[in-house]
């Protein structure tokens, strides 16, 4: 039986308090595993209560999520748990406010800055990057993703705060 750090199973006469304490001690977190559908899903536009609010274009594939899923989860717990939400076609959308938005493509840009009332522009910082599919095949493209992720962090709070 393989014992890993994570697992409950007393190992060499330490129980699972004790080891709670020491790993706490010396700053290790703790993994468990996320139940299916936990993920941070595309929400309806207009809902939200996130600081952070990426607006996607429509149709984004798995793939294209999963890269935006993982690049979130590695700008900490304020970017991974931002809310998402499509923008496509030239219907009226209610975009949530927030206090940072993450506009990915030119399109989606054009669309938040017609539907975003001004007063909420003038508060929020908006930073743009390339669209998924440019992301996926282009390092330009990644570069300028994970420079605006930076920003983002230094204008987002740190989660729990």
């Amino acid at each position: 039986m393989r014992v890993g750090v994570n697992s409950p199973v007393r190992v060499h006469g330490v129980n699972a308090v004790h080891r709670v304490r020491v790993l706490k001690a010396l700053g290790i977190t703790q993994w468990g595993l996320r139940a299916q559908g936990t993920r941070n899903p595309v929400l309806p536009a207009g809902k939200s209560n996130s600081a952070c609010v990426v607006v996607l274009p429509a149709g984004c594939s798995a793939r294209q999520q999963e890269l935006l899923t993982r690049a979130f989860g590695a700008c900490g717990l304020t970017l991974a748990c931002a809310t998402r939400v499509e923008l496509g076609g030239k219907e009226a959308v209610d975009i949530p406010h927030a206090r940072a938005y993450l506009v990915l493509g030119k399109v989606s840009a054009d669309l938040l800055e017609r539907h975003l009332p001004p007063e909420v522009k003038q508060r929020a910082d908006i930073v743009g990057a390339d669209l998924p599919t440019q992301i996926l095949a282009d390092a330009s493209a990644k570069r300028q993703l994970w420079q605006a992720l930076r920003r983002l962090r230094r204008v987002l709070p740190p989660a729990g705060a």
